[in-house]
């Protein structure tokens, strides 16, 4: 006859046992929720890696320097679910910004609210470069994948929802580019450190004016600036006429939407930057055009930037002959514009 104790440890394990089912079973579930992405055109395959129940932690800041040496990032997603990892290899004619758009849409059919960690060229918060390696490290657990092909240079978005996270890398990678979609599905997932940081990157800049201290009346809002003196070496363009500009113009343009206003500290500090750029590299046969939007806020509306996915000012972009060849979003000093917006590509 069994022991008391001997029985008792039979019914934990019993128990221990129906709530791993019940989880494989409910994680299961979720994961059937997700459609798998529809791989961009003429994308080839690299690998693939499913693990039904996996516990990890997701990335959601870029990977930076910590001690010892080794990036890691300093935010991440803690998570326990079923995990799908995909690679693929993209041509050299492809704009690693239509691939992201391609998998955006794809999420927003799904109910995924979207947001870009970064954009192309990402950045950690300490300045390096990009790389592939890093994110390999951070989003290959099992190391099943070819860590080359994370890309360099890249951007990293995430769409989320309640049951499931999905974060998209997308880079330069062997005179093409690659992309790696990782997907989470998970019954009950906590998305806090996510939306901590996204509300955190929406907070007001350092430079936006204050609110006035309690007790004082708000002095009456102040008229816009008007736009400064017309630049010679940098051609101004409608908001409204945005769109078909790109797509009618040949040869090589650098692209600024901006404003002039004074409540987008960023762009007033980033438009001399510009036109300093444009002095020195006209010459060259390089054409530049600044977008200024009045108010700054109604980017937000205007069709060329959703289409493009602009999610602030000021944002740059190069073109030839209408195809998206380099974008750069935020201020930078001229010889950093310079390497991201033209450097290499003539």
């Amino acid at each position: 006859m069994r022991s008391e104790p001997h029985h008792r440890a039979t019914v934990r394990a019993s128990r221990r046992l129906l709530g791993a089912i019940a989880l494989l079973l409910s994680v299961a579930s979720a994961q059937a929720a997700v459609d798998e992405l529809r791989p961009y055109p003429r994308a080839k395959a690299l690998g693939r890696y499913d693990n039904p129940l996996e516990a990890g932690a997701l990335p959601i800041s870029p990977p930076e320097r910590a001690k010892g040496g080794n990036r890691t990032s300093r935010v991440r997603l803690p998570y326990e679910g079923a995990v799908s990892l995909v690679q693929y290899r993209h041509e050299a004619d492809d704009s690693p910004l239509l691939i992201a758009r391609h998998y955006a849409g794809l999420l927003r059919d799904q109910g995924f609210e979207l947001v870009t960690i970064c954009d192309i060229p990402c950045r950690s918060p300490d300045g390096a470069e990009d790389a592939g390696v890093y994110w390999f490290h951070e989003l290959d657990l099992a190391k099943k994948l070819t860590w080359n092909y994370f890309g360099d240079r890249g951007m990293y978005l995430i769409g989320h929802r309640a049951d499931a996270v999905v974060a998209i890398r997308v880079g330069a990678a062997h005179a093409g580019y690659a992309s790696v979609i990782k997907t989470v599905s998970a019954p009950q997932l906590d998305r806090g450190p996510l939306l901590a940081y996204i509300d955190a990157q929406r907070a007001p800049a350092a430079d936006a004016p204050l609110p006035p201290p309690p007790g004082r009346v708000a002095p009456s809002p102040q008229p816009p600036a008007s736009a400064p003196a017309p630049n010679p070496f940098v051609k101004e363009v409608a908001p409204a006429e945005l769109g078909a500009f790109v797509r009618n113009t040949k040869g090589w343009v650098v692209l600024q939407l901006s404003s002039h206003e004074p409540g987008c500290g960023y762009c007033v500090r980033a438009n001399p930057t510009f036109n300093a750029l444009a002095q020195h590299e006209s010459p060259k046969g390089v054409s530049f055009v600044r977008v200024a939007f009045q108010p700054w806020t109604s980017v937000s509306g205007n069709e060329f930037a959703v289409q493009y996915g602009v999610s602030g000012l000021p944002t740059f972009f190069t073109f030839q002959d209408g195809q998206l060849m380099r974008r750069h979003q935020g201020i930078a000093d001229e010889a950093t514009l310079r390497k991201s917006l033209l450097d290499g590509l003539k």
